[in-house]
Formats: C-alpha cells, sequence, structure tokens
C-alpha cells in the first residue's frame, strides 16, 4: 500500500487528475479543472490527501476569517485530511 501523504501547498497541483477523481467519486458539480483551481486558491485553506502520486482526497475551508467557517470534503481519508487542517 503507498504511503498516504497531505499537502497544503497548492503548487504543482494536476487540477484534470483531480476533476477526474472527483468524477469517480460522484462528487463533480459540473467545474472545470481551471475553475477547480480557482476555488481552492480563494479557498481559506485548503489540504490534498495522495496515496503515493494519486490523489484521494480532498479539504478545504471556507471563512470569513473572524468567526464563520464551512469544511468541505471528499474522499477515502477526508477525515484525516481535517486533523491536517486543524494544524494550520
Amino acid at each position: 500500500m503507498p504511503e498516504i501523504t497531505y499537502k497544503t501547498e497548492l503548487d504543482n497541483i494536476n487540477w484534470v487528475e483531480m476533476k477526474t477523481t472527483l468524477c469517480q467519486d460522484a462528487f463533480d458539480n459540473g467545474r472545470s479543472p481551471g475553475q477547480l483551481k480557482k476555488s481552492f486558491e480563494n479557498s481559506y485553506v485548503a489540504c490534498i490527501a495522495y496515496a503515493g502520486s494519486q490523489i484521494i482526497g480532498t479539504a478545504r475551508v471556507l471563512s470569513d476569517g473572524v468567526s464563520m467557517l464551512v469544511l468541505l470534503m471528499f474522499g477515502h481519508s477526508a477525515h484525516i485530511v481535517v486533523r491536517v487542517l486543524q494544524q494550520q
């Protein structure tokens, strides 16, 4: 089994792969890879989980930076991704 790693930086993300993964998990809402990139970049914080080099989960936080936030996540290891976000 490949090692699971978590990345909070959004450089070098394969947005086409992420779109494909979302479609496979029936979590796709029709955004293009470019729109996915913009939505992750505009998030308060984001985390992507990998098994080896394959995307297996994501989580991102939308926030006003004061008192309100929304956590969005998908994938097999989303509960662990939340722990990574809590450390940010």
